[in-house]
Formats: structure tokens, sequence, C-alpha cells
């Protein structure tokens, strides 16, 4: 729990973050119970296109946005179930795609983003993508 008023916040900004909380439902709760009616969550982070692998990660000692993808799909029922519209959602999957190619071609390795060959391939397999998603809380009926 944060230390905000209920009901005080406009907008809250969420960039890699949702990827590093243990119980996402819990931030969401946070997030709906600090925000004004009307207000917005942005949310910008990873998700697994294949989730069958999601396991996996959970296993990695890893503290970064890479640790814990998750499952959009599963995200937006979560945000419906929270109170949440999605009022914009875009992708920007080719930004990860340039990321890694200007540090290659940059004379850059990406020995220092993997641990290993197993996680290098578990990135690739998992087809992780990065996502914008603006969300409204929804008015309250009393």
């Amino acid at each position: 729990k944060t230390w905000f008023e209920e009901n005080t916040i406009t907008g809250n900004l969420g960039e890699c973050t949702l990827s590093l909380m243990d119980d996402i439902e819990k931030v969401l709760e946070e997030a709906g119970r600090i925000l004004k009616d009307d207000g917005y969550f942005i949310i910008s982070d990873i998700y697994a296109k294949n989730t069958d692998f999601l396991n996996e990660f959970k296993n990695l000692s890893l503290n970064s946005c890479l640790k814990n993808p998750f499952d959009l799909n599963e995200l937006k029922k979560l945000l419906d179930k929270k109170g949440f519209i999605i009022e914009f959602e875009q992708h920007y999957d080719n930004l990860i795609i340039q990321a890694l190619a200007d540090i290659i071609f940059n004379g850059g390795t990406t020995d220092k983003l993997c641990i290993d060959e197993n996680f290098k391939k578990l990135l690739v397999k998992s087809k992780l993508r990065y996502f914008l998603a603006i969300a409204r809380k929804e008015k309250r009926i009393l």
C-alpha cells in the first residue's frame, strides 16, 4: 500500500514496473484505490507473445523486467476486473529488435543482457514484446 490518499491521483505511470511486481493484482488494486474516477493508469512493459514458457522465467536469478513477462490477455482481463477500461493500446515490438541491433552494430554485445545460452533461447521462444496501454479508471456508481 502506498502513502497516497484514496482517489487523489489523476494519473499513474508504470514504465516496465508491472513485470517486476510479485502480485500484479495487488498493484492494480492500489492503482485503483489512489486514482480519481476517470484517472489514468499508463502502462508500458514487456509481455510474452508465446505464453507457454512463462513459468520458466520464474526460476531466473535476474532483477529486471525480463524476469517476469506476462500474458497480455490475462493483464487485460485483470484490468477489466479491477475497474479499468483500456482506451489506447499500441505495440512497439520493433523497438526491442532495434535496441538489440543498435547494441550489436555499435560494437556492443548482448552477453551482458543474457545470463546464458538457455536464457537466450527462452527469450527467443517466448517471443518477448513491448506495449503501451492507457487505462482509465471507471467512475464509481454510488
